[in-house]
Formats: structure tokens, sequence, C-alpha cells
């Protein structure tokens, strides 16, 4: 069997509009070329005419998924794919998240994590879908 590529994980996939928000450096080459007709915006703005069907945001800490958890949703096309990606703690890299907490406000919003996957040594991504009991 062979380990599935970052692209396949994400569940990036043909034909798909993402958006990708304070990617640390390099990372955008981890996940390109992308499949046939998928289009990338790394703008920082999350306003937009047309809704995105994959959203990806790096955060560092608890302030950044405040600041930027209500907006993301609002953006995300009802059948989207949400990714919130964190660092894991190491001695060179504090961080006040974690799998497990740091996630209020989305969780609050009625999100719901359900799927954990490493993106590499440093980050590791949570997908989100809105709990259809809230």
């Amino acid at each position: 069997m062979t380990d599935q590529t970052l692209i396949d994980k994400l569940m990036i996939t043909k034909s798909t509009r993402l958006l990708v928000m304070s990617a640390p450096h390099g990372y955008i080459d981890k996940i390109t070329p992308l499949k046939e007709g998928a289009t990338l915006s790394t703008v920082g703005e999350l306003a937009t005419d047309e809704p995105y069907d994959f959203i990806q945001i790096f955060v560092r800490n608890r302030l950044d998924v405040m600041e930027l958890a209500p907006a993301a949703p609002a953006v995300l096309s009802s059948d989207g794919i949400l990714w919130f990606s964190y660092p894991r703690r190491t001695p060179n890299l504090e961080t006040d998240i974690d799998s497990n907490s740091g996630w209020e406000t989305l969780l609050n919003a009625g999100w719901r994590a359900v799927l954990e996957i490493s993106i590499d040594e440093t980050w590791s991504a949570i997908q989100f879908v809105l709990d259809p009991d809230t």
C-alpha cells in the first residue's frame, strides 16, 4: 500500500476552488500542482462573490483562531471542506493550541472536529464540519 499524498489526505479534488491562508513558507509547493481544474487563492481577504470548496487556514495560537474562525465559514460552500492547521508543540515553537484545545470559537459556533491529519513534522490539521444538530 502506498502512502497517501497530502492532496489526497486533504481531500482536494478536481475542479476545487481553494483558499489557503497564512501558509508557512514552502507549503504551497507541497500541494501543487493541483488536480485538473482546481484553482488556488492565497489572498488574505475572506470576501468573495463565489464560495470556496476548500479552505485551509494556518493558525499559530488561540488568538488566530478567534480572529479567523468566524469569517472563514461564511465564504465556504455548503458542502465545502474546512481545515485549520496548527503547529505541533516543539522546543523551538510555542503554541497554546493542540488537537484537543484552542478551538472553542469554532465549537461554540456549531462546528465539530471530524478528522485530524499530519501535514509534516511541524504542522497538523483538523477538518471541521458544521454540526447539523446546531
